[in-house]
């Protein structure tokens, strides 16, 4: 159970750190359209980040991570 707890502690940290620098990358790049200047706009789509992908990398780092720290431990 504690390994369980550790693994899922991590995945969570490095998934709210993934969505947050993606989404100041994002913000940061954006720029907005000349000609959209007069209109109001409802929403902005400003990009994708493969979710299957980001969610398997920080899974496989937060699987690392929490053998690591449970061996420290030991």
């Amino acid at each position: 159970m504690k390994r369980f707890l550790v693994f899922i502690g991590l995945f969570l940290i490095g998934y709210i750190l993934l969505q947050l620098v993606s989404g100041l990358f994002l913000t940061a790049g954006y720029s907005p359209e000349i000609m959209d200047q007069g209109k109001t706009v409802g929403y902005q789509v400003f990009g994708r980040i493969s979710f299957f992908i980001g969610t398997l990398l920080i899974a496989t780092l937060a699987f690392f991570l929490s053998e690591k720290i449970i061996r420290i431990n030991k």
